[in-house]
């Protein structure tokens, strides 16, 4: 089952986001969709993108060591010049 249809936006190299709310819900989302971007070769659709951007203000409620944590991994990959 497929019900946001997930299998055909990692097919067509798309992230996108499965509500409006996921972001706001948990900011550590935004450098996880970073990361996600980087790792898998995916860009953002225009909503995720525009979500994303709305939603990196309120990233200082995440734990400081989950932050650390996706930054570091961001940073460690082969291609980190390449992100959303």
């Amino acid at each position: 089952l497929d019900p946001l249809g997930g299998a055909a936006d990692l097919a067509a190299g798309i992230l996108r986001s499965c509500s409006e709310t996921v972001l706001q819900d948990d900011p550590l989302r935004v450098l996880k969709g970073v990361r996600h971007c980087q790792f898998l070769d995916l860009q953002p659709d225009r909503d995720t993108l525009e979500r994303m951007a709305a939603a990196v203000v309120a990233l200082p409620r995440a734990a400081p060591e989950r932050i650390r944590a996706e930054l570091g991994q961001i940073l460690a990959g082969a291609s980190s010049s390449r992100s959303c």
